[in-house]
């Protein structure tokens, strides 16, 4: 139940302080047969913007699960439904509530609207946007840099320093 998305949409989630958004898709069933977060919180599939979030907890029967890159949920020949994929135009007014949850600041609009051009690709997570080999090649250079950049300057001081106590004395 790895589910990844592409593009800029976010998974509904119910959590107990209400609906969150989550990007994290390391999904899991619990005993109840329901899709969950790794905490525990049920994924919400799509009833609409406002619809009740209880009403939405995807339910199965433990069948393998399949689901289509347009976020259909199929359990055997039985469609469950279609995951709620929104994207939010307002990305300010986004709130990170912690594990990799998503509320939303007090008077700010989300301007939410259902994802159409996500893709869902099962059996895979979202990577990391930061490259961590590139990352610590750029700092070595950056810290040899400033390194370097030092020394140049202590050098310019002693000979500041030496024009200044050395050349009054000729």
């Amino acid at each position: 139940l790895d589910i990844g998305i592409e593009g800029k949409g976010f998974f509904e989630v119910l959590t107990p302080d209400g609906v969150k958004l989550s990007r994290a898709g390391n999904f899991s069933l619990d005993g109840e047969g329901r899709i969950v977060t790794k905490q525990g919180y049920p994924v919400l599939k799509d009833g609409g913007l406002g619809a009740d979030p209880a009403g939405r907890v995807i339910k199965t029967n433990g069948a393998k699960l399949s689901i289509s890159p347009q976020g259909e949920i199929m359990e055997g020949q039985e469609n469950l439904g279609k995951l709620a994929i929104l994207e939010v135009g307002n990305r300010d007014s986004l709130l990170k509530t912690g594990n990799g949850l998503f509320g939303f600041k007090e008077n700010l609009d989300p301007k939410m609207t259902v994802s159409n051009e996500s893709v869902i690709h099962q059996g895979s997570l979202e990577g990391s946007n930061v490259n961590t080999i590139k990352e610590m090649t750029d700092m070595i250079t950056a810290t040899r840099t400033f390194e370097s950049t030092q020394k140049a300057i202590q050098a310019y001081d002693e000979m500041h320093k030496r024009l200044v106590t050395d050349v009054p004395k000729l």
